[in-house]
């Protein structure tokens, strides 16, 4: 009896630790369903003040923003994830942004994006090129591009040269020979206005495993002997493919394009070095409403002269204060509003983002800041205003520049104080170059130039 009275008491505990064990698991589950996001790349906002009351139940809210180069799904500099019975909603994940950038020996129409973590760029490589392993396509991972976007030479051997503006010397008696191996030479000639890199008549192409060398064996010669309604040289001048010319127009003339420059293309000048009549005056500022000019008023004003504008209170300027003349033209005129109505979220910007937590409605006078991404430049007011409800102007991310081995090798330039192949600079940084071994300066243009917005003007250098 005792034996079994014994066993009795011991299956009542351990029915009761059951049930309490039960009871406790539901319980638990019900207050904290949410553990801290681990977010690989990422941060939670505040996240000291906040880890300590983990887990969280249903319905909490938090942001969280990624690290240099990451991004989140949404885009947005901070975004908002909720804990739900399923878990954190959405997921919180940073993804890898991948700057694709020119693609040496071939092309992408990617060429100057930026793809994420998973996306997939086609790349299409020229003849006798291919990416590594012969693959077609590249990937954005966790750690960049799976695969640099490079093509490499595959020819052992280069087929008949095709030479715009120009011929290979007995070329019919040549073509039945080809492909021809590395390391031969052929010499050729340039049609009429064009000339070898050497300025010379007669020149030779090499085959290499990159390709004929000269990459561009025919470059057009521009001769600058005359300039319609403008002052001409004192003597006939000739310029290659890429130099320049300032014109001087007589006054009350101008180049067609408004600059004075002329620039020697591969089918001649351009633009045409013809100076045509412009109105370099203007009359009767534009009018704005509710507002007054507070500058002297004129019956003529001279190309960069300016008004100045001020609106009846209680009204604000919406645009530049002052309004130019620029050659028989006025600028564009301000606005005067009312500045007490609200606004919507912060206009995206190409390339950049606002640092702060993106809101649905903003109060008049409220402002917020954005910022690019890596190596692009900002450009304008990174801070944008609220008023009347309309933002203010957001500024711009100006593209990097990005000079590659290829780039180089045509213009038979190299960089002068890094030992680089390729480098990505960030608009507004300046670069210099020199001539490769062999080569002198062929052009105008400086050895030292400024990135601007993704663009680079490039020195010329030719066989010495």
């Amino acid at each position: 009896m005792f034996r079994y009275a014994r066993s009795d008491s011991t299956s009542m505990f351990l029915s009761i630790n059951v049930i309490l064990m039960l009871w406790v698991s539901t319980v638990g589950g019900e207050v904290g369903l949410c553990d801290f996001p681990q977010i690989n790349h990422g941060i939670l906002y505040d996240e000291k003040k906040y880890k300590p009351s983990f887990p969280v139940s249903t319905g909490k809210f938090f942001y969280y923003s990624c690290e240099y180069n990451f991004v989140s799904p949404s885009k947005s500099f901070w975004t908002q994830i909720t804990c739900t019975e399923e878990g954190w909603s959405p997921t919180p994940k940073c993804l890898r942004m991948c700057f694709f950038p020119f693609v040496e020996n071939g092309h992408s129409i990617s060429s100057g994006k930026t793809h994420l973590e998973g996306d997939t760029v086609l790349i299409l490589c020229n003849h006798g090129y291919s990416l590594q392993d012969n693959e077609k396509t590249i990937s954005c991972t966790e750690r960049g591009w799976s695969t640099s976007p490079v093509c490499i030479s595959t020819m052992k051997s280069c087929d008949f040269p095709q030479i715009k503006h120009g011929h290979l010397h007995n070329e019919d008696r040549h073509r039945p020979y080809f492909p021809e191996p590395i390391g031969k030479r052929y010499g050729y000639y340039c049609d009429h206005n064009y000339v070898t890199p050497s300025n010379s008549y007669f020149e030779y192409i090499y085959c290499t495993k990159e390709g004929w060398v000269p990459t561009v064996p025919c470059q057009r010669q521009c001769v600058f002997n005359y300039v319609e309604n403008g002052i001409p040289p004192s003597s006939p001048r000739t310029y290659v493919q890429d130099q320049s010319v300032k014109v001087q127009c007589y006054p009350g003339y101008s180049l067609p394009n408004g600059e004075n420059t002329i620039v020697c293309t591969e089918s001649g000048w351009s633009p045409p070095p013809k100076c045509v009549r412009v109105n370099n005056f203007c009359v009767n500022p534009p009018k704005v409403k509710n507002a007054t000019i507070i500058s002297r008023q004129m019956d003529k004003y001279q190309s960069s002269e300016t008004v100045h504008y001020e609106c009846n209170k209680p009204l604000e300027i919406f645009g530049e204060t002052e309004v130019m003349c620029l050659n028989g033209t006025w600028s564009k005129p301000p606005q005067c509003k009312d500045s007490t109505g609200k606004c919507g979220p912060p206009p995206p910007i190409n390339n950049g983002d606002i640092t702060s937590f993106p809101l649905p409605e903003y109060a008049p006078h409220s402002s917020v800041e954005y910022q690019c991404q890596f190596l692009y430049q900002l450009q304008g007011n990174k801070k944008i205003t609220c008023r009347n409800g309309e933002w203010s102007e957001p500024p711009k991310c100006l593209n990097p520049c990005e000079i590659s081995e290829e780039i180089m090798r045509h213009h038979n330039i190299m960089f002068k104080w890094i030992r680089k192949q390729k480098l990505y600079i960030p608009s507004g940084m300046m670069v210099e170059f020199k001539c490769t071994h062999g080569y002198v300066q062929a052009t105008s243009k400086p050895f030292h130039t400024t990135c601007y917005d993704g663009k680079l003007e490039y020195p010329i250098c030719r066989r010495s």
